[in-house]
């Protein structure tokens, strides 16, 4: 019965790894989750800048009612719209003036 607990209690001693183990597993471990990753960030990223100026123009709900793409914008992204509108002096016009230009804008487009 001593014999038994005593083999029990023994604490076992651990050979520490070589350091080219170690390194190996840390490659292993940049190939299956960080690369992965990062071609998925970069993946998404394209396409969210792909479709991101065509994305605006294609709701119908936008189409029919302007106002509700432009009410949620602040000036910086308004001016941005304007600039890809290819609306000319945009820069010197207060957020309202150029709010109203931008849904004039829309409504002899559509």
């Amino acid at each position: 019965m001593k014999n038994s607990l005593s083999k029990d209690l023994q604490v076992k001693v651990l050979k520490p790894l070589p350091k080219q183990l170690i390194s190996f597993y840390g490659f292993i471990a940049v190939l299956i989750v960080l690369i992965p990753e990062w071609i998925a960030d970069f993946t998404l990223n394209v396409s969210d800048l792909a479709s991101e100026d065509t994305e605006i123009f294609n709701d119908l709900g936008w189409k029919q009612n302007p106002e509700l793409l432009l009410a949620p914008m602040n000036f910086r992204e308004l001016r941005e719209l304007a600039l890809t509108l290819k609306i000319h002096g945009y820069s010197n016009e207060t957020k309202k003036s150029l709010t109203v230009r931008l849904l004039k804008h829309f409504q002899q487009k559509f």
